[in-house]
């Protein structure tokens, strides 16, 4: 479990902060011409379908997690020695149209 590796306590995220955040990766998408497709952030994680036909998935969630983080310390919602996320996280590939519209709606409905 993800969670005991963790150093810190895990981070509960405020309905302000998660607004922020999300205003975060919507500004990131548009400074390196990503599409957003659909996003959900949550208390405790953040849902993401991201069309970035010159990146791989894992930079793209890297480059959101670091711009999260960033927008989290500007609030001073963290400090500046705390890492808010795992490690990792699940960067899946969508191959097909059905695949494309299940995550959406993952994403969009069933969280």
């Amino acid at each position: 479990m993800e969670s005991q590796v963790l150093n810190d306590p895990p981070l509960l995220l405020s309905a302000e902060q998660r607004l922020a955040v999300e205003k975060g990766v919507h500004d990131l998408c548009l400074k390196r011409q990503w599409q957003l497709r659909e996003i959900n952030v949550r208390s405790n994680h953040v849902h993401i379908v991201v069309t970035a036909a010159e990146a791989k998935p894992e930079k793209v969630m890297s480059d959101m997690k670091a711009k999260a983080t960033r927008v989290l310390r500007k609030m001073k919602a963290i400090s500046e020695d705390r890492k808010p996320w795992t490690e990792h996280g699940s960067t899946i590939y969508l191959f097909t149209q059905e695949e494309f519209a299940s995550a959406c709606h993952y994403v969009r409905d069933c969280q």
